[in-house]
């Protein structure tokens, strides 16, 4: 808003400055600090658009940085889902075999030897 005002006003003054005949030292003065407080405001303007190409710039590296975060979390979930499947398959796999063993050492009772168990389990394991 103050950069149009100055701006305008300058333009004003210019015009007015053209049109009329000899330049007074005060208008002068006038003229030369609206010509340095323009040179100032494109300062700051330029200096204000590299700030926000810095920041634009950094806005995106975050974004990248946020997605592949949540790309991670994604692949994590998805692993910790797929682990806790496979546990519960090996849980009821290790169930039925404990419940193998049960029947057939009831049904063998004392016949059956610790060696005869332990050849048994690992022939069912498969060791």
């Amino acid at each position: 808003m103050r950069q149009k005002f100055i701006r305008g006003y300058f333009l004003f003054l210019q015009t007015r400055l053209h049109s009329s005949a000899p330049r007074s030292s005060e208008t002068e003065e006038v003229v030369e600090a609206l010509e340095n407080e323009n040179r100032s405001l494109k300062s700051q303007l330029e200096e204000a658009k590299r700030g926000v190409t810095r920041l634009s710039k950094e806005r995106d590296e975050l974004n990248r940085r946020l997605e592949d975060r949540d790309l991670e979390r994604e692949a994590l979930k998805r692993g910790k889902g797929d682990l806790e499947e496979q546990k519960r398959l090996l849980d009821r796999a290790l169930e039925k075999m404990n419940k193998e063993v049960c029947e057939i050492v009831q049904v063998r009772g004392p016949l059956m030897m610790h060696g005869d168990i332990k050849s048994f389990t690992t022939i069912s394991l498969g060791l």
